[in-house]
Formats: structure tokens, sequence, C-alpha cells
């Protein structure tokens, strides 16, 4: 008889230290091994029909019937060899389920590795999103600072272009004044020397008559018609007007110079006014484009909200627990030029009337010029 080859042994020790016989509890484990894999037979044909059909399991259970059957009948007939092959199968069962558990604490221990991977790398993550928040609202306050200060520079440097404007538009109106009284005082004396000059012309007319008078008087001399006292008197009329002819002459030159003075003043104060205009359009030009520069940091600004609005509805700005808003929108720089500053379409022709000098007359212009004066005697 042939006894049960198993690596852990079958013998049952009873409760008084006797042991049982072991051909009857191999023959008994073995009936109930037997059942316990008919009924696992049973399971696995149901699970075959539902999966595979009805003919394919009345096939095969059939096919199985009969292996069964055989099998069952050479189990019977040499239980000894049932039960030593029982044993082997047992073997690798367990061996079977050992691999697996081992594959099973393998993957365990695999899977408690990823999780602490995976706790490390959100923690590097939050890490990582923290520093890179500071770092982003660190050059977001650099970049505020920076635009706080362009914005001061831009402010103050209009403030500086419009003070200059100020400044050169009151000397453009005290040079238009000037110019304005050198015209009214150039036009008095283009008057007085007109005057002057047909003062002297009738001087010189009449001293042309006395002198004829005189050379007439000379010349018929027929007795008693010549009086002496008569001729002094001529001559004392002729030297008088002398004088005063001399004195207008002197006279005229001296306002001729003046005039020419104030002409070549004229001329000085028509090219401060077209440097002043130059400056003070220059001037216009720069805040011009300050006001266009403006108009563009609004544009910008509104853009920048309207896509901020349009984020803010469509997205979350956070991450977890850490929110990352989005930057402030930077302050615009608004200036808006005086309305005295600003430019006049009324300014040109102003300023063409007030350069415009009125023409004197011919013969005092040409009264002018020094060589030209001359002094009748």
């Amino acid at each position: 008889m042939m006894h049960c080859k198993e690596p852990n042994p079958l013998v049952i020790q009873g409760p008084g230290g006797g042991t049982k016989d072991i051909s009857l509890q191999c023959t008994k484990q073995i009936r109930d091994e037997t059942e316990y894999i008919k009924k696992m037979r049973v399971t696995l044909q149901t699970l075959r029909m539902r999966m595979f059909g009805k003919n394919d399991g009345v096939n095969s259970q059939q096919g199985q019937d009969t292996k069964g059957l055989s099998q069952e009948g050479a189990e019977e007939s040499d239980p000894e060899q049932s039960a030593a092959k029982l044993g082997v199968q047992h073997q690798q069962l367990l061996a079977d389920v050992e691999a697996r558990d081992t594959r099973l604490r393998a993957v365990r221990a695999e899977n408690q590795e990823l999780s602490l991977k995976l706790e490390a790398t959100q923690q590097a993550g939050a890490s990582a999103i923290k520093e890179v928040t500071r770092r982003f609202q660190s050059r977001m306050e650099v970049l505020e600072e920076q635009q706080a200060q362009e914005r001061s520079n831009l402010q103050a440097f209009a403030e500086e272009q419009e003070q200059t404007l100020e400044q050169k538009m009151e000397t453009l109106n005290r040079t238009m004044s000037q110019l304005q009284e050198r015209q009214h005082r150039m036009g008095e004396l283009e008057r007085l020397i007109e005057r002057m000059e047909k003062e002297k012309h009738e001087l010189t007319e009449r001293k042309q008559s006395v002198e004829e008078e005189m050379e007439n008087r000379k010349t018929n001399v027929v007795g008693n018609r010549y009086k002496p006292t008569r001729a002094q008197d001529l001559l004392l009329e002729t030297a008088i007007l002398q004088e005063k002819i001399s004195h207008l002459d002197n006279m005229v030159s001296y306002q001729q110079r003046n005039l020419f003075t104030e002409i070549n003043t004229i001329e000085q104060l028509k090219m401060e006014l077209a440097k002043q205009d130059r400056i003070i359009w220059s001037l216009n030009d720069r805040i011009s484009d300050l006001e266009a520069r403006n108009k563009v940091l609004k544009q910008q600004v509104h853009e920048v909200k309207s896509s901020q609005r349009q984020e803010d509805s469509s997205d979350d700005c956070s991450v977890g627990q850490d929110i990352v808003c989005a930057p402030p929108v930077p302050q615009q720089f608004s200036y808006t030029r005086p309305a005295h500053l600003r430019p006049r379409t009324a300014l040109s022709s102003q300023r063409a009337s007030a350069v415009t000098c009125p023409k004197p007359a011919v013969g005092t212009r040409q009264a002018i010029e020094p060589d030209s004066i001359s002094t009748e005697i």
C-alpha cells in the first residue's frame, strides 16, 4: 500500500497523542477534492455556456463528461495514484498562490512607492507654483514701479513743456506788442518826415522867390526905385529861410535815421516772432504727441480691461489652494492741454496782421538811405 507523498505530512495526531490511518485520511481528502472538482466543473461549464453559447457548451460538456467519467473511473481504480497526483497539484497550487502573493506584494510596494512619488511631485509642483507666483508678483511690483516712474516722468515733462509754452506765448505776445508799437511809431515818423519835407519844399520855394526878387532888384536899378532897406530885409529873410531849411534838413536826416533804426528793429522783431512761432509750434507738436500717447495708453488699458474681464468670466485664476490672480491693470497717464495753449486756427491770421508793416511812400523809402539825403542851400 502506497502512502501520499507531500511536503507537508498528512498524519493527524489525536487528542491522546495517537495517529490515525493515513490511507483513510487520504481517501477522505480525495473524495472531498473530487466533489470540489465536480462543483468547479459545473460552475465552469455554466460560465462557458454563458460566454460561448449553447452549442459549444453542449459539445464541450459531452467531451468533458466522457473525460470526467474516465478520470473518475481511473481515480476509483487507483486511489493512491490519484492522491499522489492531487498532492502534486496541491503543491503547484501553493507555489502559484505564493508566486501571486509575491507579485501582489511587489505591486503593493510599487504602488506605495508611486504614491510617495506622486505626493512628492505634488508638493514639488505646489512649491514650484508658489515660487513662480512669488517671482511673478515681484516682477509685477517692479513693472508697477517702472510704470509709475514713467508716468511721473511723462507728467513732469508735460508740465515742463506746458510752462515753456506759456513762457513762449508770453514772449510772443510781448514781441507782438513791441512790433505793433514800433509800427505805430514808424508811421508817426513817416508822417513827421512828410510834413518836414513839405515844409522844406515850401521854404525852398520861398527862398527861391526871394532870391529872384533880389536878382531883379540888382539888375533893374532905376533911379530912386532902389531901396537899400528892402534889400536888407530880403537878405535877412533869405538867411532866415536858409537857416530854417538847414534845420529842417538836419531834422529830416535825424528822423530818417530814426526811421531806418525802427525798420531794422521791426525786421529783427519779425525774425524773433518767426523764431518764437517755430518754437511754439514745436511745443504744440510735442504736446500733441503726448496727447496721442495718452490716447494710445487709454486704448491699451481699455483692451487689457476687456480681455481681463473675458478671462475672468471663462477661467478661474486658482491652482489648488494657491490662487494666482491676474496682474493689476496699470494706471493710465492722463494729461489734457489747457484751453489757452491749444492750437488756434486764428493764430496765423492774427500773427500775419501783427507782422505786416505799413509801407511808406516811395519818396520816404528812398529818403531812408543815408546816401540819398540831400540838403539844398
